[in-house]
């Protein structure tokens, strides 16, 4: 719910079909809006849901995340940050 809301966008989540190994993987299927809203939880092999645009547009209407932003700011600090190389790297 808070990866829609803040990404301002649907998400949706497949559950594998079936166990694998005797192991029940991934739990429901499920869709939720960019308001945070559940649209389906399930465990049915087919779930139907509707996707609107204008959800999405005005989601992002009302998200304060995407203020204007100085992306010099972001270039500078990223400049600053110190590079190491992991073991594994050489």
């Amino acid at each position: 719910m808070a990866n829609a809301i803040t990404s301002c966008a649907y998400v949706l989540s497949v559950a594998r079909p079936h166990a694998e190994s005797g192991v029940p993987l991934g739990g429901p299927s499920f869709a939720v809006a960019p308001t945070g809203e559940v649209l389906a939880e399930t465990t049915e092999p087919i779930a139907l849901v509707t996707l609107h645009r204008t959800v999405i547009e005005e989601a992002r209407r009302r998200y304060p995340g995407y203020l204007a932003t100085r992306a010099d700011l972001y270039a500078e600090g990223w400049k600053q940050v110190k590079t190491t190389k992991l073991p594994h790297e050489g």
